[in-house]
C-alpha cells in the first residue's frame, strides 16, 4: 500500500507502507532461515548415517575376510570397498642411508662432495 500523493503528506499511510515492507522483508528472511535450517538438519542426519554405514561395512568386510572372501572377490561381486582401506598404498619407512661425511666433514666414500662452504 503506497501513500496517496495528492499534495498532502499522510504520515499514517507512510508508516503503514513502511511497516508492510519491513514485514515482507522479515518474512522472506525468516523463510530463508527455515529452509537453510532444514537443509542443515538433513545434512547432519545424512553424515551420521554415512558414518554408521561405513562402520558397519568395515565390520562386514573384516568378517568376509575371515570367511575366506578376498577384497577382489567382493569387488567382483560389485560390493563397495572397505571405506577404511581407501587412500592408496600403505606408507613404507624410508631406508636409512649411510652418511656421506664423517663428523669432521670428510667424505667417507672416497668421493669428494663439496661442502656448504665450498659451493
Amino acid at each position: 500500500m503506497l501513500p496517496n500523493y495528492d499534495g498532502a503528506m499522510d504520515i499514517e499511510s507512510i508508516e503503514q507502507a513502511a511497516a508492510a515492507k519491513l514485514d515482507a522483508d522479515r518474512n522472506a528472511r525468516i523463510s530463508f532461515i527455515r529452509e537453510i535450517a532444514q537443509a542443515s538438519v538433513k545434512y547432519r542426519a545424512a553424515r551420521e548415517n554415512l558414518t554408521a554405514a561405513e562402520a558397519e561395512l568395515g565390520q562386514l568386510h573384516r568378517a568376509a575376510r575371515t570367511h575366506g572372501w578376498s577384497d577382489k572377490d567382493l569387488k567382483d561381486f560389485g560390493i563397495e570397498p572397505n571405506p577404511k582401506n581407501l587412500g592408496g598404498r600403505p606408507r613404507q619407512k624410508p631406508e636409512r642411508r649411510a652418511p656421506n661425511r664423517d663428523t669432521n666433514g670428510n667424505s667417507v666414500a672416497g668421493i669428494e662432495i663439496p661442502g656448504r662452504d665450498e659451493q
